[in-house]
């Protein structure tokens, strides 16, 4: 089930990963959105993490962990378009 506690839960499993493994991939991104979600500002900050998501998988790694969690913040942001909550 989404909702908006799960999508805060992966972004902080998936910084957390991120400095476990030393790595600097998606820190800022991670790191923005939380703060954003903290702010009320969780629709906007979730349009441009997913964007940030989409270029690291592109072009950057995750690990076996950190990639189902992306994978769940783009089933989410996949259901939040289509109920047109989400917008491009």
């Amino acid at each position: 089930m989404m909702n908006e506690a799960k999508i805060v839960e992966s972004v902080e499993s998936l910084l957390e990963s991120a400095k476990a493994r030393g790595t600097s991939q998606g820190v800022l991104a991670f790191k923005s959105f939380l703060d954003s979600e903290r702010d009320g500002d969780f629709h906007d900050a979730f349009r441009r993490l997913i964007v940030h998501l989409a270029g690291i998988s592109a072009h950057g790694f995750f690990t076996e962990s950190e990639q189902k969690d992306v994978d769940f913040l783009f089933e989410c942001a996949t259901w939040l378009k289509r109920i047109g909550y989400l917008q491009d």
